[in-house]
């Protein structure tokens, strides 16, 4: 059976393989936080492309981007920690936006959110396709999990997976 349904509401919920970890829907009220992880978890690789971080100008990015009603934020035994935005096409689910903060990285919280966006995909018969920059090392993680390069975009690459049931 094909899930065609484009509500976030499926992916909220306790995170398989991460004690305590989950996923709830973003408020307008996550923004300063989604902000400073944007900033912690993406400042080393804007700043390595582009020059120095300049708070105006990332908050324009920001703004651009935040629709809370787009947007997951992952929590660790209550805590935020991350953040997964996610836009419905056609025949694909594109990833926006995935960070973990730094803190938090190498401990399996990415990798389950993705699962979880890949699962999904895959009731609904659709790729999950995203954008990473090149000097970003969950480029690896991205590739483990089956995710394949489209095209390269400058410093961006162009990721897809295609659906399939685990």
């Amino acid at each position: 059976m094909v899930d065609n349904d484009e509500s976030l509401d499926r992916l909220v919920g306790e995170l398989t393989g991460v004690p305590q970890a989950s996923l709830r829907l973003a408020a307008s009220e996550d923004r300063q936080f989604l902000f400073e992880l944007h900033r912690a978890s993406m400042g080393p690789y804007v700043e390595a492309l582009f020059g120095p971080w300049e708070d105006a100008i990332q908050w324009e990015f920001f703004d651009r981007w935040f629709r809370p009603e787009d947007t997951l934020v992952v929590e660790v035994a209550g805590r935020e920690v991350g953040v997964v935005g996610l836009q419905y096409g056609t025949d694909d689910m594109y990833v926006t936006r995935i960070e973990i903060h730094p803190d938090q990285q190498n401990r399996g919280i990415g990798t389950a959110v993705l699962r979880r966006v890949l699962a999904k995909a895959a009731k609904a018969n659709r790729t999950v396709s995203l954008h990473v920059f090149g000097i970003n090392p969950a480029l690896e993680l991205y590739r483990r999990l089956g995710f394949a390069a489209v095209t390269e975009e400058g410093d961006r690459i162009l990721m897809r997976a295609s659906p399939r049931e685990d």
